[in-house]
């Protein structure tokens, strides 16, 4: 509990200043601050959620949000055309015509989205032949319409590093959806209560951003210079994205054709303690790493090695451990949190955490590009990656099931961070030690752990 009289003169004389500052390093400071506490608290509703829900839902349920959420998350990353880097690398970025124009390309793109996500609901139900899937699909659509009315202010507030107010909003929206979540699931016993509490988070979401983000005169505007810069340096992003989204969660479109549902939803539990770190460090790279990076890349290109190397060594020696202890203890934890019906989790945990440490390794030197402007290499960057991650989930999947088809998952990572490495090396950014160490480390730990799952 913080005193009544705590002051932040009773600080050390450094930390005050950071905390009074407004320097890049102080904004840093502060944004990490919040960024980490805001997704610590977030991520442990999540776990309490998930704790109430496993027990009050089947595996299957989890299995058809899972397969729905891919639909329109899929079409979401599909339509990505970088509005928000944009926003936060452009020198116009803060320009009302700008603004208003990214907003009108975000409500046009939710309502595409929407549109497309119901004409696909009926040919996905019977391709996986779920019958479900339609009227799941046909619901969950909807929240990409709203998120393209969310206020402009969530981006204009990420490239200042202003992130007190987003955190703020970000935890109300969520804490409200997983109360209202557990209390119809306590009622009904149905995955509808997941799709109600989904689109209750979205439509809350959308209210509280414009009430809750600086105040921004929203308009519709189709300014044609603005769309000409968003159009030419997010033409590449929207590569990059339709290429994260087959390599990352396009996958579970496709293990859902190999695998039956239950054990789809035990994937998804599986992920959702796997990634936990991964996201986090995808948090600060994106509310922290690509702000700092852009403009110390505008302004003084000679420091940029050096902040690279900086956040790399956070990255590392903050995740991969953490990554290490969660795959070494997945099975006790598995066991210890959930009932006998998601015991299979365990062993599916125990490699996807290692998979998400080797992923990470790779993740600076793609913010790096981006910062820079080189939006084409990033996505070739993503498309080497989306083409070894669906390779690996044929040739792992034939070679040993799913255990076989996570682990090789994991070793398309290394030629990824190769390529990246090799990029970044080029531009004089790489630091090819930390990258061997760590791999080295996690090469051992993979030996370790493979012989006891197979």
């Amino acid at each position: 509990m913080i005193p009544r009289n705590f002051s932040l003169q009773r600080l050390p004389q450094g930390l005050s200043a950071l905390l009074r500052g407004n320097t890049l390093k102080a904004k840093s400071f502060k944004s990490a601050g919040w960024t980490v506490g805001g997704f610590t608290l977030q991520y442990g509703l999540r776990l309490v959620s998930t704790l109430f829900l496993t027990r009050l839902l089947t595996p299957e349920a989890f299995g058809l949000m899972s397969l729905a959420f891919v639909i329109v998350s899929g079409l979401l990353l599909l339509s990505d055309i970088g509005t928000t880097p944009s926003i936060i690398r452009s020198k116009r970025g803060e320009d009302p015509a700008f603004l208003q124009t990214a907003w009108t390309l975000h409500i046009v793109r939710g309502g595409i989205i929407t549109f497309v996500a119901c004409l696909l609901a009926w040919p996905l139900s019977v391709l996986y032949d779920e019958p479900l899937l339609l009227p799941i699909v046909l619901a969950i659509s909807v929240t990409a319409l709203l998120e393209g009315l969310t206020s402009i202010g969530i981006p204009l507030a990420r490239r200042h590093m202003a992130l007190s107010k987003i955190t703020i909003l970000d935890l109300t929206t969520y804490t409200a959806q997983i109360t209202v979540t557990i209390l119809l699931a306590w009622y009904f016993r149905s995955v509808w209560a997941l799709v109600a509490g989904v689109l209750f988070g979205s439509m809350l979401k959308v209210v509280l951003s414009h009430m809750i983000m600086p105040p921004f005169q929203h308009a519709l505007r189709w300014d044609k210079e603005t769309l000409s810069e968003i159009v030419t340096f997010g033409r590449w992003i929207l590569l990059a994205t339709l290429l994260t989204f087959l390599g990352g969660r396009g996958i579970i479109a496709i293990q859902g054709t190999m695998v039956p549902i239950d054990i789809l939803g035990m994937l998804a539990i599986a992920g959702t303690l796997a990634w936990a770190v991964r996201e986090l460090a995808g948090s600060l790279l994106d509310n922290i790493a690509f702000p700092v990076l852009a403009q110390i890349i505008r302004e003084r290109p000679q420091d940029a090695a050096r902040t690279l190397h900086k956040i790399q060594m956070v990255l590392i020696l903050g995740g991969v451990p953490c990554f290490l202890v969660l795959s070494f203890i997945a099975q006790d934890l598995i066991g210890l949190m959930y009932d006998d019906r998601y015991a299979m989790a365990g062993p599916f945990l125990s490699l996807m955490a290692l998979n998400g440490a080797l992923g990470l390794l790779s993740m600076p030197y793609q913010n790096a590009l981006l910062a820079a402007g080189e939006s084409r290499l990033h996505a070739f960057i993503m498309g080497l990656w989306a083409c070894l991650m669906i390779s690996a989930v044929f040739i792992g999947f034939h070679i040993g099931g799913v255990i076989g088809m996570l682990a090789v998952i994991g070793l398309a990572n290394v030629p990824v961070l190769m390529a990246s490495a090799l990029l970044a090396w080029r531009r004089g950014l790489a630091n090819l030690q930390l990258d061997l160490i760590a791999v080295a480390i996690l090469g051992a730990a993979y030996a370790i752990t493979l012989p006891g799952l197979m």
